[in-house]
Parts: structure tokens; sequence; C-alpha cells
């Protein structure tokens, strides 16, 4: 009897089929068709049982997360044997049978790229009753110039069940500095990426920023293994410079504030709640060759769900060093503040509450029938109108926080 319980106990449940919402394929030429803001891919993953036990034995806590083979299909070609594993952690972590997050190695095992791509990441949208959040955040860093990932909608067959709507994201990797670079966003594009969001410490998430002692915790996912060395560099100038209350005058060039106060207005202005100006967290750390540091966004999920900008406290709510040494200077004080004014002129002259309709009406059915998803369809209303309603006001809102003395 107790062995008949636990074979009932580890079998998948039956989530049924949600409507087909994948768009028919369309010719491949490039990768742009992939991140299409007009149509939703179907992405097919075949995994053998012996691939599947490994990932159903996966947890929140699991690290480093197993990788297995499988065979894909996006938009019905064929990829091969790619490299598929779990993605996520306490927050976004959903177990194999239910809805997880994936992350897809197109070439480690064939060594061949798909249409030059050399991953793929697929969000669950668990944290994202809406569907919007995610998508509309990315192409709002883009928007502001500013290194950010391109993103789309799949909906996902493994082993031919439905697993729904996906938000599909173009991982950070040397692709995507080559991409940036090639479009002007970049100088270069053989610098070294690191991944700053959090890793755990028991069930306690522990935080990666600057100055704390842990730059050899962050993960080099691109570049030159040196140690950390640009890495602790930065710190070591964070640390000098509270402790003595003031600047260390190296502060000023191994952090390329030109970019990283608009990340930091940016955060800002979607909102995100998770975000390395609050936590920090889901954030990543690009050195070009040579240069100074920049930060890039990551994991977005939790966008437009913030304090409102027009609380005083939303300019005081900041977790992360680069952030709280920014503000305790006058003159990047000031720049923050112009750079907020400027940028909320700026991104009120797009037409978000369009793209948001648009998006919407892409993504709608999909989201809304998803079988595996956890909200309603009355929760889902409920969160769009609630994105509506921040990119409403977000504009008004940074611009009276940050007005002009």
């Amino acid at each position: 009897m107790i062995t008949l319980l636990t074979l009932l106990a580890c079998e998948a449940p039956d989530y049924g089929a949600g409507p087909q919402v994948y768009a028919p394929p369309v010719p491949h030429e490039g990768d742009d068709w992939l991140f299409s803001h007009q149509r939703i891919n179907r992405i097919d993953i075949r995994l053998d049982p012996d691939a599947e036990e490994i990932l159903r034995a996966e947890r929140p806590l699991s690290a480093p997360r197993n990788e297995v083979r499988g065979l894909v299909e996006i938009d019905g070609e064929e990829v091969g044997e790619v490299g598929v594993r779990l993605r996520g952690h306490l927050g976004s972590f959903r177990r194999y049978d239910k809805k997880p997050k994936w992350k897809l190695d197109l070439n480690e095992f064939s060594g061949e790229r798909f249409h030059g791509l050399e991953a793929l990441s697929l969000n669950n949208g668990v944290q994202d009753p809406s569907m919007l959040r995610e998508v509309l955040a990315h192409e709002a860093f883009r928007a502001a110039g500013l290194p950010a990932s391109r993103s789309g909608y799949a909906q996902l067959f493994v082993n031919e069940r439905d697993y729904g709507l996906y938000v599909l994201l173009e991982t950070q990797d040397d692709r995507w500095l080559r991409r940036l670079a090639e479009e002007g966003v970049l100088a270069y594009d053989h610098g070294n990426l690191y991944d700053g969001s959090y890793l755990h410490a028991g069930w306690a998430p522990l935080g990666l920023d600057l100055g704390t002692g842990r730059d050899a915790l962050f993960d080099l996912e691109e570049g030159t293994d040196i140690d950390a060395f640009d890495l602790r560099q930065v710190s070591t100038a964070v640390s000098a410079s509270m402790e003595a209350g003031s600047w260390d005058p190296s502060l000023r060039t191994l952090v390329d504030w030109e970019e990283v106060i608009p990340f930091l207005v940016m955060e800002q202005w979607v909102g995100n709640t998770d975000s390395y100006r609050v936590s920090p967290n889901n954030y990543k750390v690009y050195f070009e060759p040579g240069g100074a540091m920049l930060l890039n966004p990551w994991d977005v999920d939790l966008s437009f769900g913030g304090r409102p900008a027009s609380d005083p406290r939303w300019r005081e709510e900041t977790g992360g060093v680069l952030a709280v040494l920014c503000l305790r200077d006058e003159a990047c004080a000031a720049a923050w503040a112009s750079t907020a004014r400027d940028l909320a002129d700026a991104m009120d002259a797009l037409s978000w509450q369009q793209r948001l309709d648009d998006l919407a009406e892409l993504s709608r059915e999909g989201a809304d029938g998803d079988p595996r998803g956890a909200f309603t369809p009355a929760q889902r209303e409920e969160d769009r109108a609630a994105v509506r309603h921040w990119l409403g006001i977000v504009g008004e809102d940074l611009r009276y926080l940050w007005r002009a003395p």
C-alpha cells in the first residue's frame, strides 16, 4: 500500500491543454522573428524518461541546476539536441510538472548556434499575472538606449504536453553583447559579464553587491576569468567611499555613471521592487575591455508594482550601494534628478498605452487560458489595469519627485 501511494504521489498531474495561440511559422531570417511583438512562437521540447526524472527532482534551492539533453523544435524548425535546465529561485521557481522557468542552451552539445543564438530563456510569469510587466519593462530599458534583452512570447509543449504561454527572453551572453555593439549601445562586445542575482545561504537569500566582500561569488557568464579583479577594484573604491563619507576619486572613473544613472532612473520608471536599486538583485554587471562598469536589468517581472513615485520614501528606497552613494554625492544626485526629468519627458513621448493594448491583445487568450496558470482571467485583467495605471502616472510622478529646485 505504501509503495502504491508513493507511486501515485509522484505521478504527474494532468493539466490538459489550453487554447492554440501560437502563430503559423514565418521565414526564419536572422533572429528578430523570435522576439516579435506581433506573433507567438511554438516551442517543442522532447525529453526521455531519465531526463524528465532528473528535472522532476529539482527544488528551489537545488544548486547547481542539472542540465539534461533534449530535442527542441522552434516555430517548426528542428534545432536538434540542446541543453535543458530549470531556472528560478524562491519566488519564481516552479517544479517540472507545474510551470517552471527554463533555459535552453542551444549549442551545448552540437556546437552550432540557432540563427546565431547561444541560448534562450523562457519565463513562466508566475509573478506577472498580466504577462505584460516583463515585456514592457525590457522594452522601456531598450527605449532609453540601455543594454537590455529583446522579448517575445511562446507557447511551450514538453513531450506534447501543453505548458502554456511563456515570455521568451534573449539570454544575455556573448551573442547579446555582439548585437549591442553592432547597434552602438555598447562600445565593445568582448568584456566581462557577471550575474549579480542573489545566492542562497540556507533558506535565506544572500544578496550580491559591491563592497560587501562577495566579489568572488559573482558568476562570470562571459569574458575572461581574472579572479574578479575588475569587481574588486570597484568594491575597494566603494568601501573607501562608504568609510570616508565622501567619494573616493577612483569611483568616478571605475563606474560609468553616464550609463549607471539612467539605469537607476529606469529602475524607478518601471517600478521594479526586486531590482539592484531596491534589493539588490536581478542585475548584470558588465565591464567593457579597459573600461568602466555598467549595470544591466534582468528578471524584471515585478515591474510596475512599486511604491508610487509621488511618495517621498520612493527616493530613499535604495539598497544597491551605487544608488546610495550617488544620492549622497551632490553632483551625482543632481545628475540623477536631471536625467529623471529628461527620461520622464522622453518616455512620455512614446506610446506606452498603445504598446500595452497591442501586447494585451496578443497575449490575452494564451494567458487567460493557460492550463498551468496560477491566475484567473479576472485577476489577469485586474493586473493589466494596474500596469496601465502605472504607465499613466509614472512620468508625472518622476518629474514631481525630481523637480528642479
